[in-house]
């Protein structure tokens, strides 16, 4: 997780001034989810997004320097165990700010899906897949050390499981009976393939939900 400046950020222009530089990149990021987050658990705040299979964080205080604060590719390679080369996309909704009951500290949850296989409509895709796309529904959680960990919803997907392919939105329970102790993930990318009756909802405890462990 090492830092970068802004100008050597890949994907941002090179040869423009710094503020034209940070533009370019937020351009690029458009599709990405925006959340401000503490710098450290009682510092300023820092804009926290994701940039194909990077999160990258921009200080206020420090001139808006861009920070990569996580490389995604290795941490699903390791969680999947297979390499993800093709496209990833992290926190395109949003970002759950979670205390965890185990800790009392504020962690981030995010969906993210990764595509481990290329080609179109008529190829044959392996079976964990969704059209190359990983079939389980991963999401990453960011503690204040700006440690990322890697944890899946409905448990690791096997044959047998629904394809749940990408958690789209995460938020606590809005209902009186679970009392703030619950947390909704919602879901299902098609990626341009053919898809019926595939959105899903999973509800989990908030003990569980930030429950992998570096």
């Amino acid at each position: 997780m090492a830092a970068k400046g802004l100008a050597t950020l890949p994907g941002v222009a090179e040869g423009k001034s710094k503020n034209q530089r940070r533009l370019v990149l937020l351009q690029n990021a458009r599709r990405e989810n925006f959340t401000l987050h503490p710098t450290t658990p009682a510092g300023p705040q820092a804009l926290l997004f994701s940039h194909t299979d990077r999160v990258i964080r921009l200080d206020p205080g420090a001139a808006h320097r861009a920070t990569v604060e996580g490389r995604l590719r290795p941490l699903l390679a390791k969680a999947w165990g297979t390499s993800a080369p093709r496209g990833v996309i992290a926190a395109y909704n949003d970002m759950l700010p979670l205390v965890d009951p185990t800790t009392g500290r504020t962690v981030s949850v995010m969906g993210v899906e990764g595509r481990i296989e290329a080609g179109d409509k008529d190829k044959t895709y392996r079976p964990n897949t969704f059209g190359g796309w990983y079939a389980g529904g991963t999401y990453l959680i960011r503690d204040d050390a700006r440690r990322y960990r890697v944890q899946e919803v409905n448990g690791r997907w096997q044959p047998g499981k629904p394809p749940l392919v990408s958690p789209r939105t995460i938020v606590l329970s809005p209902f009186l009976e679970d009392a703030g102790r619950g947390v909704y993930f919602g879901g299902f990318d098609a990626n341009f393939f053919p898809a019926s009756n595939t959105a899903w909802v999973f509800r989990a405890p908030i003990e569980i939900v930030p429950s992998a462990r570096p």
